[in-house]
């Protein structure tokens, strides 16, 4: 499973890059701090989920979100944010989750264990499917 991150380095991205590095699942992550080189990225390399960083002026998230839709509908994307300001308008553009910083350990697996399980459904097969 490809993860894409566009994050400048806020809150929890620390933690979300440990987390998916100690998964099996997990591929490739790739961290990216610009909305134009992320949205290249994704174009050209069809991640299976996506985390964007919402509340940064840098980063454009709710916008990069729909773009990421328009890329591909299949894409799974969480919004990551220190408020929950933009919860409804994430779900709005097609989210799959919403992680409220400081992240917790269990919101963030239930999530990731979603996305994967849907990439498994949608694919077929994912190294570790026994689990599944």
């Amino acid at each position: 499973m490809k993860v894409y991150i566009l994050d400048s380095g806020g809150s929890g991205l620390d933690k979300i890059v440990t987390w998916l590095s100690e998964d099996i699942d997990i591929k490739e992550i790739s961290v990216i701090n610009r909305a134009d080189e992320f949205l290249k990225k994704v174009k050209n390399e069809h991640p299976e989920l996506v985390f964007i960083r919402l509340g940064n002026d840098d980063i454009p998230g709710l916008k990069t979100g729909r773009m990421v839709k328009d890329v591909k509908s299949g894409i799974r994307i969480v919004f990551v944010s220190e408020e929950n300001d933009h919860a409804l308008d994430a779900y709005e553009v097609g989210a799959n989750g919403y992680l409220l910083c400081p992240i917790e350990k269990k919101k963030f697996d239930s999530i990731l264990s979603k996305a994967k399980q849907e990439t498994y459904c949608n694919n077929g097969s994912m190294k570790g499917d026994a689990k599944w």
